[in-house]
């Protein structure tokens, strides 16, 4: 059996059981995802398992412990260093206190030069 055989046959069925480990299906496409990733890597060895199956449901399951636990690969942070030509997005609080900071610099203004800025 290649893999190819084995992932079109079986891969319905591991979806199912990664359903059922993380009761999240987002979760459990991304969990077999990598797990097949890895089986692709390891075919040989998977292939002369008495059960690739159960070997792979293992497999699985390990990496959703690993998971679970935050293994060292979930806890590398990949982000670039901050860019300073790119904005930093403003707290919509702050806009408010912002607006409310300029009404109240207007409302200091004589009554004719406050007519100019009504919008």
């Amino acid at each position: 059996m290649t893999y190819e055989e084995f992932a079109d046959s079986r891969l319905a069925a591991l979806l199912r059981y990664a359903v059922m480990l993380t009761g999240d299906p987002h979760q459990a496409q991304d969990l077999v995802q990598d797990t097949m990733v890895r089986v692709q890597l390891n075919w040989r060895r998977v292939a002369r398992a008495d059960s690739p199956e159960r070997y792979v449901r293992r497999m699985l399951t390990n990496q959703y412990v690993d998971w679970r636990r935050g293994s060292w690969v979930r806890r590398v942070l990949l982000r670039a260093e901050p860019d300073d030509a790119v904005p930093v997005r403003v707290d919509h609080a702050q806009h408010a206190v912002d607006r409310d900071q300029v009404w109240s610099w207007l409302s200091r203004l004589p009554r004719r030069q406050r007519a100019c800025f009504r919008i």
